[in-house]
């Protein structure tokens, strides 16, 4: 009988302490992003995306450190309510990174948790973390850095503050759908690059965010889900112009890399950006220290032009035309936009952008043709 007492007693104090230890390790109330749909696009404030950035403004990363966005009533809520957390391991971690524009959010949008703790999620596989830096690894991946961020959220009572915003950032979303709807961008985007969407298209916006950019995401059927970040405090025409050529990048990549692959117009590009000294000091994309990402600027501003000149005056895309001519030194971009009207008067020929390949290969090879002779007289 003694022993029965005993066993049952054993018994109820193990059940209570594997109840305990569970519930230490049990994944918290983690807050989900706040979604909105305006026809194919999702547009969204992601707390793992918003979490990043702040870690990244306290570890004083370029370009998210303050001085270097624009201050508002919501950045300086962040300042004074994450500001005395400066010195946490998860944000010397971040510090230590170096990594800046794309790198950061998207680390952010492959963020996951469940009762194991942090996952990446790349290509809709799930990858634990403690397997260790591997190729497509931020270093900050490991389980050890993952730990780190996850204290960061749990001791700075995150998920509490993003909830407490909500009506802050569910308006924020409010203003960029309706900005989409006037311009319909949904529409033209369809048409234009000649796609069948089977997923929503994302936005992620943040007042936080260094960046602005396209980030091709790929389904485990190999289904491209184009994916933008851009920063919130753009509004009216200014947003419509960056969601344009953003979201166009997902969609001009398979060309510029086929373009890139022709050794003429690789040398060529390759060139002009070796010369074009302000322009590599604009453009800091990890593994692009080359006229690729010349070539693809150029090609994704020119098909993002054809949206904007149906929604802007001339004496607005004059100044879009200026910026990114003599600013961003995309030299080519306004003849090969002009050259896209062949593209929209023969739709029926060229089904999608990628069928219009082949022509846009040919313009561009006669624009370096013509290049090389005017530079030839130009020596004599």
């Amino acid at each position: 009988m003694k022993r029965k007492i005993y066993f049952c007693f054993f018994s109820i104090l193990l059940f209570i302490s594997c109840s305990h230890k569970k519930n230490n390790n049990s994944n918290f109330a983690v807050t989900t992003p706040i979604i909105k749909t305006v026809g194919n696009i999702d547009v969204i404030v992601d707390p793992n995306l918003e979490l990043m950035m702040i870690l990244a403004r306290l570890g004083q990363l370029t370009p998210y450190y303050k001085g270097f966005r624009e201050e508002n009533d919501y950045i300086n809520e962040v300042d004074k309510y994450f500001g005395k957390f400066d010195l946490e391991p998860a944000v010397s971690l971040v510090g230590r990174s170096g990594l800046v524009y794309e790198k950061l959010p998207e680390f952010a949008m492959y963020m996951n948790e469940d009762s194991t703790g942090f996952k990446m999620e790349l290509n809709n596989k799930h990858f634990i973390t403690n397997l260790g830096p591997a190729y497509k690894y931020p270093f900050y991946a490991l389980k050890s850095n993952m730990d780190a961020i996850r204290d960061f959220r749990i001791k700075t009572n995150f998920d509490q503050f993003f909830q407490e915003h909500k009506p802050f950032y569910e308006k924020m979303i409010d203003e960029k759908i309706s900005i989409i709807l006037e311009g319909s961008f949904d529409e033209w985007y369809k048409s234009f690059y000649g796609v069948k969407e089977k997923h929503n298209k994302c936005i992620y916006i943040s007042y936080l965010s260094g960046a602005n950019y396209g980030i091709e995401y790929k389904t485990s059927k190999g289904e491209i889900i184009p994916r933008s970040v851009i920063l919130a405090s753009f509004t009216g025409k200014s947003f419509i112009d960056l969601l344009s050529h953003e979201l166009s990048h997902p969609m001009t990549r398979n060309v510029v890399l086929k373009l890139y692959n022709n050794e003429t117009i690789k040398i060529f590009f390759d060139n002009q950006y070796k010369q074009n000294a302000l322009y590599s000091h604009f453009v800091e994309k990890e593994g692009l220290k080359t006229g690729l990402s010349l070539l693809d600027e150029t090609v994704n501003q020119a098909c993002a032009n054809k949206y904007l000149e149906t929604v802007f005056s001339e004496s607005e895309m004059k100044i879009i035309n200026d910026y990114n001519v003599f600013e961003k030194r995309l030299s080519y971009m306004l003849v090969i936009s002009d050259f896209l009207n062949v593209y929209e008067n023969n739709r029926k020929k060229y089904k999608n952008f990628e069928a219009f390949y082949p022509e846009l290969e040919k313009h561009i090879l006669n624009i370096i043709t013509e290049e090389k002779d005017i530079n030839f007289k130009n020596d004599f």
